[in-house]
């Protein structure tokens, strides 16, 4: 069972995906279960043979070094349904797509077999997998406390995607082991916990995994560091409920926005060397300074 979480801005996006794997008498952990090509990114969730082959066929006919337009990576992962799989099992799978279009715009689709023949509508967040009705309803929550995540800069999509992959982690069938895949400026990049067994990835990135699956850890502290700052000023507008706000309140908020800017500041400078020691590895270096 897992979860993935896509969401997309204009030129970044990423996907979050958990590693458990469950069986109706164990569970395993460790399970890489996206495929990162060059500037797209596939999460699938169900049965796991079809999920490996259809990667597989993904490894052989796009590669993760060529980039592809993101009709030709919906037209192939079609394609391998229709000339692989038998169609009484089709309800089996769903796959969740991020690709970039000719102008280097990300976008998530869906992809339903079982009741589609082709993907669905673009769309800015998807979410599948047993995990995924957490999320939902985290976000149906969040609307209806007028709970809104402004922004559209990676920075701001990695803070939102953990909020629901934090939500989705309450199911016993998915993990906090993540997968961190992302697009930004028609490349990909990957990170994440480092217990994680990287097998759909370019071969110099699951070379190097011990290099670049550190930078979660420091994304991720950072991100926390932000949600608690934003917990405070939470619990200090609740005295609204009562008018009872105060100009020491409002101060207090003050200080906590210079906060979170000093953290964003921090998490934006991780973010660009995390990208820069990244495409260093990518372009051949083992040297990381």
């Amino acid at each position: 069972m897992t979860v993935h979480i896509a969401i997309a801005s204009r030129e970044s996006a990423v996907l979050f995906s958990d590693s458990q794997g469950s069986t109706t008498d164990a569970e395993s952990h460790g399970f890489h279960k996206q495929f990162v090509g060059a500037n797209f990114l596939v999460g699938m969730a169900g049965a796991g043979d079809i999920i490996m082959r259809q990667f597989a066929h993904l490894e052989k006919s796009l590669g993760y070094t060529t980039e592809h337009n993101v009709k030709d990576v919906r037209a192939a992962i079609e394609q391998f349904f229709s000339d692989e799989v038998q169609p009484f099992v089709y309800g089996h799978c769903v796959t969740l797509l991020i690709g970039c279009d000719s102008h280097g715009n990300t976008s998530v689709s869906e992809f339903e077999p079982g009741k589609f023949k082709h993907f669905g509508p673009e769309q800015g967040f998807g979410t599948i997998g047993s995990g995924s009705q957490f999320v939902y309803r985290a976000a149906g929550r969040n609307q209806t406390l007028g709970i809104v995540f402004p922004g559209d800069q990676l920075e701001d999509l990695l803070f939102e995607a953990l909020h629901y992959a934090d939500a989705a982690n309450e199911s016993l069938t998915v993990d906090d082991s993540l997968a961190i895949a992302m697009i930004h400026k028609s490349r990909s990049y990957l990170t994440g916990d480092r217990s994680l067994r990287i097998s759909h990835a370019p071969s110099d990135i699951r070379a190097h995994w011990n290099v670049v699956s550190p930078w979660w850890d420091q994304l991720r502290s950072t991100i926390r560091a932000i949600n608690g700052q934003l917990t405070g000023g939470q619990r200090t507008f609740c005295k609204l409920q009562r008018a009872e706000l105060t100009p020491t309140d409002l101060k207090a908020i003050e200080t906590l926005n210079h906060g979170i800017q000093t953290s964003r500041n921090k998490l934006t400078q991780s973010l660009a060397d995390f990208i820069a020691d990244y495409d260093r590895i990518r372009c051949g270096s083992t040297t990381i300074p």
